[in-house]
């Protein structure tokens, strides 16, 4: 599916010095595909030990790829829509843009890491607006 007019799949990121993604941001969220890397996927859940599994930060229906800076351990039911999770989070912009293709969504994902050094997040703290209307945050442990 390709991106909505006058928007794509730009998704920038940021990395600090261990290599870890402390920010992954978009102008314009919009819907699309991505190719999933498996091994990726397979190899960051690992780093989070049982419970965990590689996690998008922008999921493959935003055009999120499967590269490394893209994807984070993060606990299994945070993933796949347990509770007020970061996949039924998702849902809801899916959901905007499915209504509405001109809506707009500006999304800045934040995973935090422990002061130990440590690769997996202990929290991913999301905002976004919708429509340059005030900021909405959404903070998941994930641990």
């Amino acid at each position: 599916m390709n991106p909505v007019d006058g928007a794509n799949h730009a998704h920038v990121f940021q990395t600090d010095a261990e290599g870890r993604t402390v920010l992954a941001h978009t102008d314009q969220l919009s819907l699309g595909d991505a190719d999933r890397s498996a091994s990726v996927q397979s190899r960051v859940g690992h780093e989070g030990g049982d419970g965990y599994e590689g996690g998008h930060l922008f999921g493959n229906g935003y055009g999120g790829g499967g590269e490394y800076t893209n994807t984070v351990a993060m606990l299994r039911d945070l993933n796949r829509g347990a509770g007020d999770s970061f996949f039924n989070l998702e849902n809801q912009w899916r959901a905007l843009l499915k209504a509405d293709p001109d809506v707009q969504i500006e999304v800045d994902i934040r995973p935090h890491y422990p002061a130990d050094g440590g690769r997996v997040p202990s929290k991913v703290e999301v905002e976004f607006t919708i429509n340059g209307g005030d900021p909405e945050w959404k903070v998941f442990k994930n641990g």
